[in-house]
């Protein structure tokens, strides 16, 4: 397994051997591994960051955007939503437009949630939406129907649990039809709601580089360019 570590824009490989902590004595990896047991490749890149960073403690927490430049070797950056400007272009419908660009060119997008404060719980997240937890952003999409304009974004947990609850969610009958209910996989939000929960949005400017230079917004938000 592989990954490519960054920061400075410029990739930087680590390697790791297909031997597995726990691989001896325990019937499963010690550490990342798929339910099925089947896919290896979770816990052979883990361990390429593991290495990276001097260790799997290493790994305990951290941010979305800086994991995703670790793997893909690329630059990312982070929109705090409470941050005054990043409010006013929620505001003024600059920052949908953005995401909007970021998930066209094929950018990977996260979002993250505020810290738990002592003596709170995942539990206590109000909506579904847990507390201190990373989420990736699947699909940013704009529908329309008779009630007007909505934006929504695709979110996936990477735990499987603990679903959004508001507007647009899985059991939400009022917007979603029987058919399309029982179609539905990890689960949508609105992005106004959404962003109300969130306190963190990120996006890994990775994936597909040579577009920056065509899209000027997107080069905008990058700090500086993979080499």
């Amino acid at each position: 397994g592989s990954a490519g570590g960054s920061g400075s824009g410029a990739a930087r490989e680590s390697k790791a051997t297909p031997r597995l902590g726990g691989a001896d004595t325990l019937p499963v990896p010690a550490f990342a591994a798929s339910v099925s047991g089947a896919n290896l490749w979770m816990s052979l890149v883990e361990k390429a960051v593991a290495k990276y960073h001097g260790g799997y403690a290493a790994l305990e927490g951290g941010l979305v955007h800086q994991a995703l430049a670790d793997l893909t070797g690329g630059v990312s950056q982070m929109f705090r939503f409470s941050a005054a400007g990043v409010r006013q272009s929620i505001d003024d419908g600059s920052m949908w437009a953005r995401l909007q660009r970021f998930a066209k060119v094929g950018h990977l997008l996260g979002a993250g949630t505020p810290s738990l404060g002592e003596g709170e719980s995942d539990d206590a997240a109000e909506g579904g939406i847990m507390r201190g937890h990373a989420y990736a952003v699947l699909r940013v999409v704009e529908a329309t129907d008779a009630n007007g304009r909505h934006q929504l974004v695709k979110l996936r947990n990477p735990w499987g649990r603990s679903q959004w609850r508001g507007a647009w969610a899985r059991d939400d009958s009022r917007r979603w039809t029987r058919r399309l209910r029982a179609r539905l996989d990890y689960h949508w939000a609105s992005f106004k709601e959404r962003e109300a929960e969130a306190e963190e949005a990120r996006a890994a400017l990775a994936t597909r580089v040579a577009d920056v230079e065509r899209e000027r917004d997107v080069a905008l938000a990058v700090t500086e360019r993979v080499k």
